[in-house]
């Protein structure tokens, strides 16, 4: 099953099987950042992750849904 993520604020959209997927496509292939998932638990058990890379970067990445 392919659901759609984006890093909170910016308009790319993917689509990937997993939150560790879509990180990897969205902040950095090699997987060199560290990241923490959470849940909405009112809004149909979606999806989102704090992350930060060993250079600084951090971010949100949120599930915004399933296609």
């Amino acid at each position: 099953m392919r659901r759609r993520f984006r890093i909170k604020g910016t308009t790319e959209i993917i689509e990937a099987a997993s939150m560790k997927q879509a990180l990897l496509i969205l902040v950095d292939p090699d997987g060199n950042f560290t990241y923490k998932n959470h849940w909405y638990t009112k809004s149909n058990r979606k999806s989102w992750a704090e992350f930060e890379t060993s250079y600084g970067y951090s971010g949100i990445v949120q599930e915004i849904g399933e296609k």
